[in-house]
């Protein structure tokens, strides 16, 4: 498991305030990665993702949208934090409201910005209990050559979403223009088909990239911007050895709306996917229904 260092951004309706940064060490391992040197055993009470990807570099980042239970236990943490902080924080907007007044009284500005009054919904805080904002370690496949991984990672069960694509501890690009949801249930392997991925400035052979790529050197920011696609599950497709005899079920995606994007070099969206998903002028289509996702701010 890589955690993700981005922050996790507010989803509306889709991802739940359960913020993490990468140096939390109080959250424990939500993806466990299982390589090809061991058996593989399926634990009843965990779900597992199985995916292909086209890259050594860039994992796909995936967002476990938090329980209720969870989100009840962030706004607790989040309001005792903020009842513990509120004495210095009213001093500290005090002692601004006395600098600023003196400056005035004086014909002068104080050059600070003014805070405003401490307010639960202001107040920074980030929480150390859930990390559900993960990339997976390519590194650790249960099947892999030079470029391509096969991989099969431990998971809590639940809802998730194909958030973006990482690299090592970081996360590089938000898919905050669209992607798809799927769920992982306990005690099957999910099949989530082939991730593929490469680079957008330059041409792609990948015929679910190439109208997402070939673009130029303009679309990159600090960090080259990775293009992601999926190819959904294909039930005649073997199953790798390790695997036989496992309760291996296609995954069912929906289509996902735009969302906030965290702290990221940049965004991009999932390729458009035939029956699935697909955009018109900036608007995420459910490729089911004809009818437009919701966005997510």
């Amino acid at each position: 498991m890589r955690r993700s260092a981005a922050l996790l951004s507010l989803l509306a309706a889709l991802a739940l305030p359960a913020a993490v940064h990468a140096e939390d060490a109080k959250a424990p391992d939500e993806l466990i990665e299982i390589d090809g040197k061991q058996p593989v055993a399926i634990k009843p009470d965990r779900a597992y993702l199985l995916f292909r990807t086209t890259d050594k570099w860039f994992s796909p980042v995936f967002l476990r949208i938090p329980t209720e239970a969870e989100v009840a236990a962030f706004y607790a943490a989040k309001q005792q934090a903020f009842d513990k902080a509120l004495p210095a924080l009213r001093k500290a907007h005090a002692a601004a409201v006395a600098k600023r007044q003196a400056a005035a009284a004086k014909g002068q500005a104080s050059g600070d910005d003014m805070p405003g009054e401490p307010s639960l919904a202001t107040f920074d805080y980030h929480h150390d209990a859930v990390q559900n904002l993960n990339a997976a370690n390519l590194g650790k496949a249960l099947v892999k050559d030079k470029e391509k991984r096969l991989m099969l990672v431990e998971a809590p069960p639940g809802n998730y979403v194909l958030y973006g694509a990482g690299n090592q501890a970081a996360m590089m690009t938000c898919l905050c223009l669209g992607t798809v949801g799927f769920e992982a249930k306990a005690g099957q392997i999910t099949d989530l088909g082939t991730i593929p991925v490469a680079i957008a400035w330059q041409p792609s052979d990948d015929p679910v990239l190439k109208g997402e790529t070939g673009l130029g050197a303009s679309v990159n920011g600090h960090w080259a911007l990775p293009a992601v696609g999926l190819v959904p599950p294909d039930s005649r497709a073997p199953v790798p050895a390790a695997l036989a005899g496992k309760p291996v079920v296609p995954a069912s995606f929906r289509a996902v709306g735009k969302f906030v994007a965290p702290p990221v070099f940049t965004i991009n969206r999932l390729a458009p996917v035939a029956g699935l998903l697909a955009y018109d002028r900036g608007r995420v289509i459910d490729g089911r229904t004809g009818e437009a996702v919701p966005d997510n701010y």
